[in-house]
């Protein structure tokens, strides 16, 4: 198991197994080439890990026809995963749009309360999101959806920058 692997810095060894010269010239070399080595081994490892995490997760929401999103809220981007988006009937694809043109999604009678959800999880209120909507499907009709989440990543000033979630027809 590669996540184990540590290998002691040359000048530690050096002093350790009392090296001669010529040894140092071969060794030192070939330990900082098995150190880059090791650091290969171990990100590959986790490339792997969250590729398969990655997987599951994916199929967990395929199984459970629920789509995630994700708002950046720096940058005011609504990302919407291909399942989101067949959920109202637009084409599977991973879409990225701006908070103002998500919101126009959102019934006119449902925006306020929505909103007012937000903001209570901003302000610390509750612990996550969790709220009933409609929203304007691809055909013109209105679909509710129940939208959860909850901010996953904050500044250093501890300002909300990620808000993360699931949604599904109801």
């Amino acid at each position: 198991d590669l996540r184990n692997v540590k290998i002691l810095p040359s000048e530690k060894y050096n002093r350790r197994f009392k090296m001669n010269k010529l040894q140092q010239k071969i060794i030192i070399p070939f330990r900082s080439s098995l150190n880059r080595l090791t650091k290969i081994f171990k990100l590959k490892y986790l490339e792997e890990e969250l590729e398969l995490a990655n997987s599951y997760l994916s199929i967990a929401l395929k199984s459970t026809e629920c789509g995630k999103w994700n708002w950046n809220i720096s940058s005011d981007e609504v990302e919407l995963s291909p399942n989101a988006q067949a959920i109202l009937g637009y084409e599977k694809k991973e879409i990225m749009l701006k908070q103002k043109s998500f919101l126009q999604m959102i019934h006119t009678e449902d925006k306020a309360s929505f909103l007012y959800e937000i903001e209570k999880h901003k302000s610390g209120v509750t612990d996550y999101v969790s709220v009933d909507i409609r929203m304007k499907s691809a055909y013109g009709y209105w679909n509710w959806i129940n939208m959860r989440g909850k901010i996953v990543e904050f500044d250093r000033n501890g300002l909300p920058l990620i808000f993360a979630g699931i949604n599904y027809d109801i």
